[in-house]
């Protein structure tokens, strides 16, 4: 028993090395440097909340050291499960993904933050299904593509799949995760050869259900009022993207200086978790916008490089899938927080506070690496 597990350990750690080895090392460099430049960020951003709440200045950025701690393992997961055993997997996944949302909004198990009830505690611990759900849809949407063209009935099957996911997320209400299920759909079946007219069409339908959406749902509906025009309540619905507008214009060209923010001091609500970029832009100027987008820039330019030399069809959607969703969720963020886009709580990939987005985001790039990477 000793010797078959020693074995296996040596197997899966050999696995991880040969794949890491023959990995795109500026590709490599670029992750790394994002969550690390993330940790160092966050330990600054963190700090004032961590002490009013926690009692502890490090309170919150010990519990993001366990996070990455956890995401290791994961990524480690992602980094040596075999591809195909990965799709044969996509009917649990659905069923979990399901199941997780299901309990979430209607039984007493979800918890309410922010106006939104996005987080399913099971006693132990606590983790938004969204999260999960990413996982689900992608798995899903790769497996759909290879099967037959964007309206036979297999790829019908799992959009319907994928539509019952993002109608239970948006329920929570959570309208910028289920929208990013949809545009990923599309973006499937875009690669996959849909015509672009449909592509549009789709698009222009896809915008009026939002539009109709938005304005019957009162969360939503004030969400929009405040990225419109937030001076009109710089108190209530306005006030985060006013204070975020102001951190951010706050840092000019050079910045305050690392540490010495004063829009972290609960001026700017939740500031280490959606809108920590604004307060990068304050402590750091241009400096901030500059190491980040280049990071992201890289990560798509190597991810999308290699993703295109892949043979295996579900290999090479399921990878150009994961680098649409972590540069999406990027773009949303950073959008949202300098007022481009409406707020959607989207965190940004690798940076912001969220033990969930970190582990799930582990998962993600360790199994990107390993269908870019693993020569085997």
């Amino acid at each position: 028993m000793e010797t078959s597990l020693k074995s296996s350990i040596q197997i899966f750690s050999h696995r991880i090395k040969s794949t890491l080895q023959n990995a795109d090392k500026i590709f490599i460099f670029a992750v790394l440097a994002l969550i690390i430049f993330g940790l160092f960020m966050l330990l600054s951003v963190s700090s004032y909340e961590s002490e009013k709440f926690n009692n502890s200045a490090y309170s919150l950025f010990l519990n993001q050291i366990f996070a990455i701690c956890i995401a290791i393992i994961t990524f480690c997961l992602g980094i040596t499960i075999n591809p195909q055993r990965f799709k044969e997997l996509t009917p649990i996944l659905v069923i979990l993904a399901l199941l997780s949302l299901i309990l979430l909004n209607f039984s007493p198990l979800g918890l309410t933050a922010g106006g939104a009830e996005r987080w399913l505690n099971l006693g132990i611990f606590s983790f938004q299904p969204s999260e999960f759900a990413k996982i689900a849809v992608l798995a899903l949407m790769a497996d759909a593509v290879c099967r037959g063209n964007w309206n036979s009935p297999p790829v019908i099957l799992r959009l319907l799949l994928c539509g019952l996911i993002a109608f239970l997320i948006y329920k929570e209400p959570d309208l910028g995760s289920a929208l990013l299920i949809f545009i990923l759909c599309g973006f499937f079946l875009f690669i996959r050869g849909m015509n672009l007219i449909i592509v549009l069409c789709s698009g222009f339908l896809l915008s009026t259900i939002v539009f109709w959406v938005i304005n019957n749902n009162t969360y939503q509906n004030d969400r929009i009022k405040g990225w419109l025009n937030p001076q009109d309540d710089p108190l209530g619905i306005g006030y985060n993207i006013l204070q975020s507008y102001y951190a951010i214009a706050e840092g000019g060209f050079l910045g305050v200086g690392y540490g010495n923010s004063f829009y972290k001091l609960g001026y700017l609500p939740v500031s280490y978790a959606d809108f920590i970029f604004s307060i990068m832009c304050e402590e750091l100027g241009i400096l901030a916008p500059i190491i980040i987008i280049s990071l992201y820039s890289v990560i798509l330019w190597k991810g999308i490089n290699a993703s295109i030399q892949v043979k295996d069809n579900f290999m090479k959607y399921l990878s150009l899938g994961i680098i649409f969703v972590m540069i999406s969720e990027a773009i949303l963020n950073l959008a949202g927080v300098c007022g481009i886009l409406p707020i959607t709580g989207t965190p940004l990939p690798f940076v912001s506070y969220g033990k969930t987005s970190l582990i799930v985001n582990g998962f993600l790039l360790g199994l990107l690496i390993n269908l870019l990477y693993n020569k085997k």
